[in-house]
């Protein structure tokens, strides 16, 4: 599910819900997983949007409202992906708990489901010079959207 993005300052708005940000495209989108699913498959998607590479810059950003980020941005392509999760109703960690529940749902006994968003940053031409301006980019539309990602998210996940 393509999510709009607010449009900042030095941004306009591109196709397909996207931003053009100075050589820098911007995108959000939910990922609703069936309840039958298990985390699994969740973590697995996470891996897959966000990679894995051992020297990517890690970080977290916290959004009041919106709930807590984590940002990954690849030395190499240069693009930063920034990702939660949510099921029944609210966010959710990577942890037991959410493993836990989710089991629970897959079984048929929960109501809700998981919820995977990315805000994703690709830059026009691949590269790590764009790393610093992502990451002020990403934060910059975080603080501005996370609120309304999250009650998304949160609606979403919860089978509304």
């Amino acid at each position: 599910i393509a999510l709009p993005l607010a449009v900042p300052e030095a941004c306009e708005p591109g196709t397909d819900a996207a931003l053009l940000c100075g050589g820098i495209v911007a995108t959000a989108q939910a990922i609703a997983f069936p309840a039958q699913m298990t985390w699994a498959a969740v973590a697995a998607e996470r891996a897959r949007l966000t990679g894995t590479d051992d020297t990517d810059i890690l970080s977290t950003i916290r959004v009041p409202g919106g709930g807590t980020w984590q940002v990954r941005q690849s030395r190499d392509s240069g693009m930063t992906v920034a990702v939660a999760t949510w099921l029944n109703g609210r966010q959710a960690a990577s942890g037991l708990q959410s493993r836990a529940e989710q089991a629970w749902n897959s079984l048929g006994a929960g109501r809700g489901a998981p919820v995977l968003v990315a805000v994703t940053l690709r830059p026009e031409q691949p590269g790590p010079q764009h790393i610093p301006r992502q990451r002020e980019l990403v934060e910059a539309l975080l603080q501005a959207d996370g609120p309304r990602i999250a009650a998304r998210a949160a609606a979403l996940s919860a089978g509304h």
